[in-house]
């Protein structure tokens, strides 16, 4: 099932691409940039004016529309499904027009369909995701996760090792120790069942 928009304007491939667009304070960005319009807000609109035309609000309560998402992630992925490696790179060089618009339709309902989600969810999600980039910022500092991919608790840790060092912080023998922690300590499940600094010696 396609996600209802508007078929009216610009080509969604058009785009702007490198160089075309300065950026913040004027510099140019370097890289493909969106369009100004719409916005989210313009696409939540849309989309609703849609669905009430069509009295379709009875079905896309929050359970329907998340399964519609999923429906529609997979068919994303299945435009890259088995191609070579060499396709799949950024700018997908070798595909064809017909499939850039094929992979901008089913884009496209992926997003009509969470920013549909965010509504009925009463979540703000322009603002709800500046939160969350501001967040990661601060999960995942600059100095520390350039050109890693590993999880945000991996920096947690080493900040908790470095306490261990200087003598500030013994996590391991604190109440509701991770294992990380103390896996970093050079303790076996055994030693760490023995001092009671984990609940999974009691689990099945």
């Amino acid at each position: 099932m396609e996600a209802a928009g508007s078929s009216e304007g610009a080509s969604p491939l058009s785009g702007v691409s490198e160089g075309e667009k300065p950026g913040a304070k004027g510099r140019t960005t370097g890289e493909f940039t969106f369009s100004a319009e719409p916005s989210l807000e313009d696409i939540r609109r849309l989309q609703a004016e849609f669905v009430a035309e069509r009295d379709w609000g009875q079905f896309h309560q929050p359970r329907n529309l998340v399964l519609a998402l999923m429906g529609e992630v997979g068919e994303v992925a299945e435009l890259f499904q088995w191609r070579a490696e060499a396709e799949a790179r950024t700018g997908l060089p070798g595909w064809t027009p017909d499939e850039r618009l094929a992979l901008a339709e089913e884009l496209s309902d992926v997003l009509i369909y969470l920013v549909s989600l965010a509504q009925q969810c009463q979540v703000d999600l322009p603002r709800a995701a500046i939160h969350k980039l501001d967040r990661n910022r601060v999960r995942y500092p600059a100095s520390r996760s350039r050109g890693s991919a590993r999880k945000y608790t991996h920096y947690q840790n080493r900040s908790t090792d470095a306490h261990h060092q200087d003598g500030t912080m013994d996590a391991c023998h604190q109440d509701g120790p991770t294992d990380a922690h103390c896996w970093d300590r050079g303790m076996s499940t055994d030693a760490r069942c023995q001092e009671g600094l984990t609940d999974s010696c009691s689990q099945d």
